[in-house]
């Protein structure tokens, strides 16, 4: 375990001073949190701190009456405090006076290290900042010297190129508050939360300030932001301890605070509305809600996150929110070492890695000295990795720890005898002449390191033959060798692989280059600059630099230049070092066929591949196309992953895409590429065909103009989609979608419609739309782009019905007239009808009766009838029973959809079957025959569940809610809009999100937040008038007008309906909702829903 590196270097109870302490939660949690910072306030007055039971053991595990110096009120006294302005106490409890300035900063700077060397050139930095004197070595020395006079009992010890203090980490308060928010949080994990809070009050109280080092930042900031987050967390800790022990009110008065200092901090928020909704203040919660939403959007560009957005639909439902607990525990940092390179201040997001590293290599009582291969993609920071653990591993290793290249200047492996006489020169040996040959050199290495602790890092290995002679022989020694490849034939050896940054590592890597407050000035340009570096440390170094060398190059003129993909490695270089220069050295070392795989991935662009697709894109057999997969996971240029049913499946990290794609400009004939891409794209149709011939269709889906010519798939592709059709599809989406869409660029239109064809049922019953929409979006570009007539009809319908499932009922409206003309032109009955009938139901859509709805529907079936389409006949009646829907007269739209009931029972259709009984649960509901609506709503949810469609049950849900309603079973419909909205938010349809909300907000007034309701369902309707659906804006205008009179604003109702008037006129079926949405405004209350 490596020792923290801003608080005391050892456990501070004597038990433990002799174990490794595992790495905490708190520690992992605090290590992935990348918002923390330096500037992050501390309280200007300590934390009272509870009456402690002077039985209890305190946070180190000491007992009261022990033989420490105690205060007036019985606390063990701190001889070192540096959580504020310094304190310093001698063994009496006597005031020990530190001269202010050089000499308290020094102290600090050594304090928040303790147990550890200082570098000297970093205290320098502490004490004058970024302009030490020319004669700042013996001006440190005078300051140590003086520091040892008033400090006697305190060992300052001078080693190389620094300074370290010995003193116990129990007498430091900054390690006292790290180890007491450790034990209230695992009390708190306990569920003991009086225990809990009695700690975390305890920490909190030590936290006087920030050291006397926070107006000097410099090598420290590390340090000060570690103790600022830890407070932040000790904080949030005690918020969810007196939450959890019910001390609602308590924990709300201190969440305000904490909101006001910290207002981007979202746990924080979470707490305060978690507390507001528990002590039944629902108003203020809410209200808690939309005010940091605003904060978020207008500071962060950003929405809630997944547990305020949970929290918040809890509220809107009448629920408490779900139980929580907030445990964290302390990160750990490592120890230097002398004769390693200079280990970087920027290192971020490997803890795990060196944690993992740095206890492999720990002496232990093996017979062999441990070995080490660390292996990663290039510019992952394997170096820099190795170079920390050989810092964290100094003490282990007192003897030395050697550091050798095994690659010279021009990247070429270097000669065994010459890394050999390295490693023996290292250790003050030397070798006889004559004596100059690999077997005698190793030997002499061998019993030179014999009986010696050394550590041996061996940086830049090819393979593993060439490390066989440089193997010590004896068991104290260690080995940490880092490679490009993954070398697996060296006995005994283990391998580590490294990983790239995560998204908030990669933050955290900018803003210790960059700076904290230039990369929060622009945290999107940040984000996008991340994005292009694709988290690889190398690139994020370099694009850190150039703008840390470069104050007056904005982070967006940056992010700009990474955009263009083709200058994207250009900018991603400076003199010292290049991406591009990385990802050649390993590409350089492939074979001929493993560089074409390569150059084929990167132009393909998706994002991952199974194996089955390898061989079609390597253009060669399946064994040399394994051959060369195998190369190219050995040398890290190809991640692995296994689907759920244990298929390989492989990735190429994005950077190395874009270089891929240089390569094949320059190297791969155009059509050799174009060969290979396209027999994988036919394949890919021919499969994603088979996959979907059995799923069920959605509604509106015409038949492309033409059929599309297909490749063969690889019997093992073929195998793997019957097999399971439909995880065959989740598994590929997005390859799916990805080749439909290059395809289209590519011009290769009839793949590409045989693709979205294909795709459109699955994308459609999953409630993809995004997805659906970037394949008919490239098809239609394609088609506009070729002036294929034919396919661009077809397209325009796509694209309309995808708006019309967005509630983009305008969109939809044009596009359907316009899909129906072309197709017309053209003599393409089929896509004629579906757009006819489309225009029925979408006209019809807040205009019950409308007879010009009903008349597109009657010349939608005719067509159908006219060309023998069964399927689409049932479409086009469904279509033109919904337009005939009326309250008065049900029997007219029942009897269409009774002629549509033969056709269904002939072709044997689940969706068909479902979706007639949505159609007729709702003619139902208009008719007031709610408990046979129902029946058939209910019917048609099991249909659709038994089928994995999503898309149509979410309106069968909602439906279901109307029905309930009528019933006067007000607490069961609430959970049906619940479950619709859901459904709605994933696949993206406006309309029904917004009148979902609507509805559960009218919920809210049943429990008497009738302005929260009023609030939101005024927005609803206005975003239904944006989006062109004004019978539903005019629906929601006039509830509005309802809640207005229940708050007695006789003014607000008037004219609310006044604008709903001008809205869109009343009608029968928006007067049957008004009647049931207001027994959700007046209904009895009953169990929160």
């Amino acid at each position: 375990m490596l020792r923290p590196p801003s608080t005391a270097g050892s456990p501070s109870c004597p038990a433990e001073r002799s174990a490794r302490r595992p790495e905490s939660r708190c520690e992992r949690k605090i290590s992935q949190d990348g918002r923390s910072g330096v500037q992050i306030g501390w309280p200007t007055s300590p934390v009272r701190p509870p009456e402690r039971d002077r039985s209890a053991p305190t946070a180190c595990g000491e007992p009261e009456g022990s033989s420490r110096t105690r205060t007036a009120t019985g606390e063990v006294l701190v001889k070192f405090r540096v959580l504020g302005v310094l304190a310093v106490h001698d063994d009496a409890g006597l005031p020990v006076a530190v001269p202010p300035g050089h000499p308290s900063r020094l102290l600090t700077g050594l304090l928040l290290r303790a147990g550890h060397r200082v570098p000297i050139e970093e205290l320098a930095d502490l004490l004058w900042e970024a302009d030490p004197p020319k004669s700042h070595r013996a001006n440190l020395q005078t300051h140590v010297s003086r520091l040892r006079r008033l400090l006697p009992g305190v060992s300052i010890r001078r080693e190389v190129a620094g300074y370290r203090i010995e003193v116990d980490p129990a007498d430091i308060d900054a390690h006292l508050f790290g180890r007491e928010v450790d034990a209230g949080l695992r009390a708190a994990d306990r569920g003991e939360y009086v225990r809990a809070e009695a700690h975390l009050r305890q920490a909190l109280a030590r936290c006087h300030g920030p050291p006397l080092v926070a107006s000097g930042v410099g090598a420290f900031a590390a340090d000060l932001a570690r103790l600022a987050e830890l407070r932040l967390v000790a904080e949030e800790a005690l918020l969810g301890v007196e939450v959890g022990g019910g001390r609602h009110r308590a924990a709300i008065v201190r969440a305000r605070a904490l909101v006001q200092e910290h207002p981007l901090r979202e746990p924080m928020w979470a707490l305060l509305m978690e507390a507001l909704a528990r002590d039944g203040r629902f108003a203020e919660a809410l209200d808690t809600f939309h005010q940091v939403r605003g904060i978020l959007r207008d500071e962060l560009g950003t929405a809630p996150g997944q547990r305020l957005t949970a929290i918040h639909r809890a509220v809107l439902q009448g629920k408490p929110p779900a139980d929580r607990r907030t445990t964290a525990r302390p990160p750990a940092g490592a120890d230097p070492v002398c004769q390693v390179p200079l280990a970087t201040a920027d290192f971020t997001g490997q803890d795990k890695a060196l944690s993992d590293l740095v206890t492999r290599l720990t002496p232990t009582d093996r017979p062999a000295p441990p070995i080490v291969v660390v292996s990663g993609p290039p510019g992952v920071g394997k170096t820099t990795l190795a170079v920390h653990a050989a810092h964290a591993l100094r003490a282990d290793y007192p003897d030395g720890a050697l550091f050798i290249r095994l690659s010279g200047a021009t990247r070429q492996a270097r000669a065994p005898g010459e890394v050999l006489l390295d490693l023996i020169q290292g250790i003050g040996g030397s070798t006889s002449p004559g004596r100059d040959n690999v077997e005698t050199r190793s030997a002499a290495w061998r019993a030179l390191a014999a009986d010696r602790r050394l550590l041996v890092v061996l940086d830049d290995a090819a393979t593993g033959n060439e490390l066989l002679p440089l193997l010590p022989g004896t068991a104290g020694c260690a080995v940490l060798v880092t490679s490009r490849r993954r070398i697996t034939d060296l006995p005994g050896a283990g391998l580590l692989l490294v990983q790239p940054l995560t998204d908030e590592q990669g933050l955290v890597m900018l803003r210790r280059i960059v700076g904290v407050d230039r990369v929060a000035a622009d945290a999107a340009a940040a984000e996008r600059i991340r994005d292009y570096c694709a988290n690889l440390p190398l690139a994020l170094r370099i694009a850190g630099a150039r703008l840390a060398a470069r104050p007056d190059l904005s982070l967006a003129d940056f992010a700009e230049r990474l955009a263009d993909e083709r200058r994207r490695l250009d900018e991603l270089s400076t003199s010292d070092h290049a991406v591009r220069g990385s990802l050649r050295l390993s590409y350089q070392d492939l074979d001929p066929t493993a560089r074409q795989l390569l150059r084929r991935l990167a132009v393909l662009g998706t994002r991952e591949v199974p194996a089955a697709a390898l061989a079609l894109l390597a253009g060669t057999d399946a064994v040399r196309a394994d051959a060369a997969v195998e190369h190219l996971v050995g040398a890290n240029l190809l991640d692995t992953t296994t689907t759920g049913q244990g298929e390989p499946r492989y990735r190429l990290h994005d950077l190395l895409r874009t270089f891929g794609r240089e390569r094949a400009v320059l190297e791969e004939p155009a059509a050799d590429l174009d060969l290979a891409l396209k027999g994988l794209v036919a394949a890919a149709a021919t499969a994603a065909r088979a996959a979907t011939a059995r799923l069920p269709y959605p509604s509106f889906n015409p038949a492309p103009p033409q059929a599309t010519a297909g490749t063969t798939p690889p019997a093992v592709l073929l195998r793997q989609v019957r097999k399971d059709p439909r995880t065959w599809l989740r598994t590929e989406r997005s390859n799916l979608v990805a080749a439909c869409r290059y395809a289209a660029a590519r011009g290769w239109l009839d793949l590409a419609v045989g693709l979205a064809a294909a795709l459109n049922s699955h994308l459609w019953t999953e409630g993809r739309l995004d997805e659906l929409a970037q394949v008919h979006r490239a098809v239609r570009l394609a088609a506009t782009r070729l002036g294929d007539q034919e396919h661009l009809a077809w397209s325009v319908f796509m694209n309309a019905r995808l708006a019309g499932m967005r509630g983009e009922l305008d969109v939809a409206r044009r596009g359907f007239r316009d899909a129906r003309d072309r197709a017309a032109g053209r003599s393409m009955p089929q896509l004629v009808g579906h757009s006819l009938a489309a225009s029925s139901l979408y006209r019809a859509e807040g205009r019950a009766g409308d007879e010009t709805s009903v008349r597109y529907g009657r010349l939608a079936v005719a067509v159908f009838r006219r060309i023998g389409d069964r399927a689409g006949e049932v479409e086009a009646l469904r279509a033109t029973a919904l337009a005939l829907n009326r309250p008065d007269r049900p029997g007219a739209a029942l009897a269409v959809l009774d002629d549509a009931l033969p056709i269904i029972d002939r072709l044997d259709d689940p969706m068909a079957r479902a979706m007639l009984l949505n159609a007729r649960a709702g003619i139902l509901t208009v008719a007031g025959r709610y408990a046979e609506g129902a029946r058939d709503c209910r019917r048609c949810i099991d249909l659709l569940r038994g089928i994995g469609e999503r898309v149509l049950r979410a309106y069968a849900h909602s439906q279901l809610g109307y029905l309930l309603l009528g019933l006067d079973r007000v607490d069961e419909a609430v959970p049906e809009f619940a479950t619709a909205l859901d459904l709605g938010v994933e696949f993206g349809d406006q309309t029904l999100i917004t009148c979902m909300e609507r509805n559960l907000a009218l919920n809210l007034c049943r429990l008497g937040l009738d302005r929260q309701a009023a609030d939101v369902v005024g927005r609803c309707a206005e975003t239904l008038r944006r989006l062109g659906n004004l019978g539903r804006a005019s629906l929601t205008l006039r509830l509005l007008a309802v809640v207005h009179e229940r708050l007695g604003d006789r003014a607000g109702a008037t004219a609310a309906r006044l604008v709903a008037d001008r809205t869109a006129a009343a009608d029968l079926f928006n007067d049957e909702r008004l009647a049931l949405l207001r027994r959700l405004v007046e209904g009895p209350i009953g169990e929160p829903a």
